[in-house]
């Protein structure tokens, strides 16, 4: 999204393409996730741990989900000394509720970390108490009561 001469990038997919491309890493000034399923792998055994086929994130992931996982791009990529320099790395903010029991806030959490250790700039990682998964997205800005708002 691009208004008010800003860029602002938001969702797991633009993780990957923030780790895939550096021509798109320059262009965003914001990068932006909220309640996101970051380790695809985990969030497959978290899934059949809650009786949902995992097969899901497989099919999304055309097969390869290490390849689709926002913070496997950056492990791998901090692993092969690929990691973009820190000044060419987008500004980031991580939102995610305490109690998501679709994608725990542990995503996050890992994905701070990952960023940080790559050289990322700038980390903001909120979690909110009691906050499920849908709760930053949809409940909390229907009933006006939003705290991404406020952040």
């Amino acid at each position: 999204w691009e208004g008010r001469g800003r860029r602002v990038s938001m969702g797991s997919s633009a993780a990957a393409a923030v780790a895939a491309d550096d021509e798109v890493l320059r262009r965003i000034e914001w990068w932006v996730g909220v309640s996101g399923p970051y380790d695809l792998q985990a969030c497959m055994a978290e899934l059949d741990a809650n009786g949902i086929d995992p097969r899901i994130i497989s099919a999304m992931a055309e097969g390869d989900v290490a390849g689709c996982s926002p913070l496997e791009l950056v492990r791998a990529a901090t692993a092969a000394g690929q990691s973009p320099p820190a000044d060419r790395w987008p500004r980031m903010a991580l939102y995610h509720g305490r109690a998501d029991r679709t994608a725990p806030c542990h995503h996050s959490r890992a994905l701070d970390e990952a960023l940080r250790e790559a050289g990322a700039r700038e980390v903001r990682l909120t979690l909110y108490p009691g906050k499920s998964h849908t709760d930053p997205i949809l409940e909390d800005p229907f009933s006006g009561a939003d705290p991404l708002l406020r952040s």
